[in-house]
């Protein structure tokens, strides 16, 4: 059975994050996130988050003791709040303006299905009011880049015309990009052991 990332809506930095803990441990068993894969702070703020995870991997395949662990984390667990301590208000100062968020009916938002916004407004209208059923209506988020490019402007568009928040506008769920083989591409394959 598959294990599901948990991931919450962080406002100040206005995206997705995964749910970490101080060590870097993810809401997957065995799985540590550090760096701007967890948070959005910088290459400084990225060594101490790997070095802490690090250790928390160290302490879980019992390599070391918790106080080991513990004492060895002090300096980088001073170093990551002195560092993040700016963050807040970088995030306030470059915060994406509303306007931008909310963009005019004639703008491509997902370039890979040529989608418009005024085509994601349409879905909404027509009684699709979060982003997989908006994705599942017009093909947005369907393309090459699956969403990578588009998936935050539609969450923001059905957040704007539902008004919901955000984090309740929901995020693409993946679909892995599939694409149709004949029975002649079939037959040829080679079975390897």
């Amino acid at each position: 059975m598959q294990q599901s990332r948990q991931h919450r809506w962080n406002d100040s930095q206005q995206c997705w994050q995964p749910v970490t803990d101080n060590w870097g441990h993810s809401s997957l068993d065995g799985i540590f996130i550090a760096g701007d894969s967890s948070g959005i702070y910088g290459a400084k703020s990225a060594e101490y988050a790997g070095r802490l995870s690090a250790l928390a991997c160290l302490f879980k395949a019992g390599k070391i003791s918790h106080h080991q662990r513990d004492r060895l984390a002090k300096q980088d667990l001073k170093c990551l709040r002195t560092d993040r301590a700016i963050r807040p208000f970088l995030e306030r100062y470059f915060r994406i303006p509303e306007s931008w968020l909310n963009p005019a009916d004639d703008t491509l938002v997902c370039r890979c299905e040529e989608i418009t916004a005024g085509q994601i407004r349409h879905a909404i209208a027509q009684g699709h009011d979060d982003s997989n059923q908006v994705k599942y209506f017009t093909r947005c988020g369907m393309g090459p880049c699956q969403g990578r490019q588009c998936s935050l402007s539609v969450a923001h568009i059905v957040a704007t015309e539902t008004g919901c928040h955000i984090a309740n506008a929901g995020i693409f769920r993946g679909r892995p990009p599939v694409t149709p083989l004949t029975l002649q591409q079939l037959s040829r394959l080679e079975y390897e052991e």
